[in-house]
């Protein structure tokens, strides 16, 4: 029995090579419209590219990850080329008993 993906043209079939690097660059203050926290500044970087050169990428993307939230508050990106900047804070927070 064969498999076919619709609306796929045989041959098109594009490699990619990803890198991505984590590093936890200490602790900051964070004050987001839930409060302010103590947070682990994560960084992560991204690069990829595709087969013969055809397309090239990357972003950059900051995570602040609280202990006493057991969670992201506020996650940054920026991606290479795009222009795009998105900006993600934690907006209510209710502590556990």
């Amino acid at each position: 029995m064969e498999l076919r993906v619709p609306n796929s043209t045989p041959g098109s079939r594009q490699d990619q090579r990803r890198s991505v690097e984590i590093t936890v660059a200490g602790m900051e203050k964070v004050t987001t419209p839930a409060g302010a926290f103590d947070a682990y500044k994560l960084i992560k970087s991204e690069s990829w590219s595709t087969g013969k050169g055809a397309g090239r990428g990357g972003n950059a993307v900051t995570y602040f990850f609280s202990p006493e939230a057991h969670s992201i508050v506020k996650r940054s990106s920026q991606s290479e080329g795009a222009g795009a900047n998105i900006e993600t804070e934690l907006i209510k927070f209710t502590p556990g008993s």
